[in-house]
């Protein structure tokens, strides 16, 4: 079975014929510690967010001290280490500039995919969620730009399609991308959507070039 974050996908959807092969290998030929890596490189803001929610009274202060306390942090460390931390510590000022407002309760944590043919896409939502009486799945962007809208399409779609098959029925609107450097929230999924028949060819494309990736 061949293996690819939904991240991984988007990228290898909306990349050059060239880029598409640098994406596969990327996940053919993996360094054993990236992977990991870009998965906790956020860590801090993410859990700073859930322990917001957690609250019983949510008070935007609590995060902003957070952010504080992970800059503080990072004053301490050099290189890498610092840069990581500064960059959790800006998501969690930013979440608070923009979201601080939503009134989530957080749920256990989802691990889902979706497999088409030979491939298996892992489908990882940030937060898992109620927002009054309604479940939601949640992607935090973290990034300065933020996603392509292309590949914020095929993230949302994917989320969608994974929950409503591992878990049963969801609506788009359940499906959130928030982008927390600009303050945006996009619901990118629909039922039925044209972008799952995208996802789809790619999988047989990528089980098509797969044999052919080298190092």
């Amino acid at each position: 079975m061949i293996k690819i974050s939904v991240k991984g996908l988007a990228k290898f959807m909306t990349a050059s014929p060239a880029g598409q092969r640098r994406v596969l290998k990327e996940f053919k030929f993996p360094d054993d510690d990236e992977p990991r890596a870009m998965r906790l490189y956020y860590g801090e803001a993410v859990d700073a967010i859930k322990g917001y929610h957690n609250l019983e009274v949510p008070d935007r202060q609590w995060l902003l001290d957070q952010s504080q306390l992970i800059n503080q942090l990072a004053s301490v460390l050099g290189g890498q280490s610092a840069v990581r931390l500064r960059n959790n510590g800006r998501a969690v000022k930013q979440y608070s500039d923009s979201f601080h407002h939503r009134k989530f309760t957080i749920l256990t944590d989802l691990r889902m995919a979706l497999v088409h043919g030979d491939v298996r896409i892992t489908v990882v939502p940030d937060l898992h969620v109620k927002e009054g009486n309604k479940e939601k799945i949640v992607k935090l962007d973290f990034s300065r730009s933020g996603a392509e809208e292309a590949q914020l399409r095929i993230i949302s779609q994917c989320m969608f399609e994974a929950f409503r098959a591992e878990h049963g029925a969801i609506t788009p609107s359940a499906v959130l991308y928030l982008a927390v450097a600009s303050g945006a929230e996009h619901r990118g999924a629909r039922v039925g959507a044209r972008v799952l028949a995208d996802v789809r060819a790619a999988c047989e494309n990528i089980g098509a070039l797969w044999n052919s990736i080298t190092r």
